[in-house]
């Protein structure tokens, strides 16, 4: 069976030690729109196997994305659900042909969820 790959922004959810949950990481826009956040590279790289652009293109988009998301209401956001969000925008302006291309199977808990 073939092993997929989990994406960089996947964040994990465990319990901790003595049964403490561990929260997951809310980073404003404009630390996404910076990669000022926990593997920005990881996930630059990621990004740049998903999409076959350059950093430059995907920086450029991130940044529009990121700014969109806070005029829409959203100052806030965890790195996996920003992370399926933004593969999907870039999807859409890129004209990625392949729904599933490089993927990374992740669990997503819903949006509000923590943990």
């Amino acid at each position: 069976m073939k092993k997929q790959k989990k994406s960089a922004c996947a964040e994990l959810s465990f319990k901790g030690s003595q049964n403490t949950e561990i929260k997951k990481v809310w980073y404003t826009m404009e630390q996404i729109a910076n990669l000022d956040v926990a593997y920005g590279s990881e996930i630059m790289a990621d990004w740049k196997k998903f999409s076959g652009r350059s950093e430059k293109d995907i920086r450029n988009q991130l940044a529009s994305f990121a700014l969109k998301k806070k005029h829409l209401g959203l100052p806030e956001m965890t790195m996996d659900i920003f992370d399926k969000e933004f593969r999907k925008e870039m999807k859409a302006v890129f004209a990625l042909k392949s729904k599933h291309k490089n993927e990374p199977v992740r669990k997503l808990k819903e949006l509000g969820v923590d943990n």
